[in-house]
């Protein structure tokens, strides 16, 4: 490591450390450690050979892939952009010995001069909601003019930079960037997964591990995109994932005429072979899904033994629930279970004149209620009466629905033995009309169940989206995607006959 560098990040250390968080955050600047950096330059010198003719960094912060990439390759012209002049000053000081100009402007905002080879750049992670409306219209203009593609208000700036940074390449030009995963499987990120399929010749795509997070400050899983500003090739796209770029857990390539056809492209990552949506059922073939009761307001909505006993509630206005996954341990909800926790859900849609004359310990409940301003809550003020939670059929099986990869199942399947009623916490699985009759004891439930809990763990994460700290979540479309034909075997469609002894 040459001196330069060293200085580099005593000095990323120091400019940071005189920002608080949550500034950095909304302009989200998060360096690159150098070890990252320096494997994506490793894995880049396959494409560039020992000479680069120009190189831009489009946020350049204090010019860690500009230090990395100077080490392995000539460089003979190099250009950054930085927009913060908090940074910009020490960095410029730091490299004026070098062969690189650095620029105190607005990327964004500059007229593209289309004459750089190569593109290396983590954008900053700004969200959304920390973007202007005005300047969020402005960019998503100039997008639709230059690629006709519709950019959601949702998108984060990494998608502006990645996208309309290609106006500075030349044709043939490479383009790598440390963005976040999540436009792989989010849907406001598919105006950046159409840019790459249609626009520009998308060569790979790498994943890091969800729990791996590559910024120390960012809770964000980041992907590495490699791809060359020219038409679209036939080359299939090499897909790869692990905690290591140049050698991955994974690696595969796929058709882009596969990957058109994919709604989410974490897909690609896993493999699918053995799981092809169009041939193989999945949960979704067998059973609705769909969230949990929203009460407005569990801690109120959601009763105890002791609260029941203290207000007198009567159980005619009660319903058994499960208990929230976290207070769970087990994957089977049994009524041994339910005395145990003995918790309830309040369930009445009586109007307040008839709950005073023939629930007076409810009524006195439903006052406590008021006297909290529970009734002028979201979902509570919408309601008549406010206090009328949502009456479910009982679900069998039971998912939570978020989870961490932990080298288990990231999510839990519930076996619902006792009959329990579910709030939000949980996503409720309902036989389809025709299954409904399979249903009817909890034998053939706990097969499903078991057949639900042994579905790969790979192929849940391909259908679900990652956030960052390893946090997975699905929602109730996406886990209906979940490729499972072993259901197939026991799921029959058709009611046997009565007169059919066999």
């Amino acid at each position: 490591m040459r001196d330069i560098e060293l200085k580099r990040q005593q000095l990323q250390q120091e400019l940071d450390s005189q920002k608080s968080l949550a500034a950095r955050n909304k302009l989200g600047q998060y360096s690159t450690p150098y070890p990252l950096a320096c494997q994506i330059c490793d894995h880049l010198k396959q494409y560039l050979g020992d000479t680069v003719d120009s190189f831009l960094e489009p946020a350049i912060g204090t010019g860690v892939f500009y230090s990395v990439l100077s080490e392995r390759v000539n460089i003979n012209r190099s250009v950054g952009y930085e927009i913060d002049e908090h940074y910009y000053i020490p960095t410029s000081l730091l490299w004026k010995s070098d062969n690189i100009d650095i620029i105190n402007q607005d990327f964004l905002k500059t007229t593209p001069q289309p004459d750089f080879s190569l593109i290396i750049a983590n954008p900053p992670y700004s969200r959304h909601h920390h973007l202007s409306k005005d300047m969020k219209m402005e960019l998503s203009r100039k997008i639709k003019d230059l690629y006709n593609i519709d950019v959601s208000g949702l998108s984060g700036l990494y998608l502006y930079f990645l996208i309309l940074s290609t106006q500075w390449l030349i044709e043939g030009g490479i383009s790598c960037w440390l963005i976040p995963a999540e436009f792989l499987s989010v849907n406001y990120g598919s105006a950046l997964r159409k840019f790459l399929l249609d626009k520009v010749d998308l060569i790979s795509i790498h994943c890091f591990r969800a729990e791996d997070l590559q910024f120390n400050d960012a809770l964000v899983s980041s992907a590495v995109v490699i791809f060359r500003n020219s038409q679209p090739t036939k080359n299939p796209v090499r897909f790869s994932w692990g905690n290591d770029l140049n050698q991955p857990a994974v690696k595969k390539a796929i058709e882009k005429d596969d990957l058109s056809s994919l709604s989410k492209w974490t897909e690609a990552v896993v493999c699918r072979e053995s799981y092809e949506q169009s041939s193989q059922p999945t949960i979704g073939t067998f059973f609705n899904i769909k969230r949990g009761i929203a009460t407005g307001d569990n801690n109120f909505f959601v009763v105890d033994k002791d609260t029941v006993d203290k207000y007198g509630i009567s159980k005619k206005v009660l319903t058994l629930v499960i208990p929230p996954p976290r207070k769970l341990n087990s994957d089977v909800f049994d009524q041994a279970l339910a005395n145990e926790n003995n918790l309830y859900l309040i369930t009445c849609s009586e109007p307040n004149e008839v709950v005073r004359t023939k629930y007076s310990g409810f009524s006195a409940y439903l006052s406590y209620g008021l006297s909290c301003g529970v009734n002028l809550k979201a979902n509570c003020k919408n309601r008549s009466p406010w206090y009328k939670c949502e009456k479910r059929d009982v679900s069998p099986i039971l998912v939570s629905y978020m989870g961490r990869d932990n080298g288990k199942l990231p999510i839990r399947f519930i076996l619902n033995e006792a009959g329990a009623t579910a709030t939000n916490s949980y996503l409720m699985l309902y036989p389809k009309d025709e299954y409904k009759y399979l249903f009817n004891g909890t034998s053939f439930s706990k097969k499903v169940w078991k057949i639900l809990q042994s579905i790969p763990k790979e192929v849940l994460m391909a259908h679900g989206r990652s956030y960052g700290g390893g946090l997975l979540k699905w929602e109730p479309k996406e886990l209906e995607s979940v490729p499972c034909p072993e259901l197939a075997a026991i799921m029959k469609t058709s009611r046997p006959s009565l007169f059919d002894f066999s």
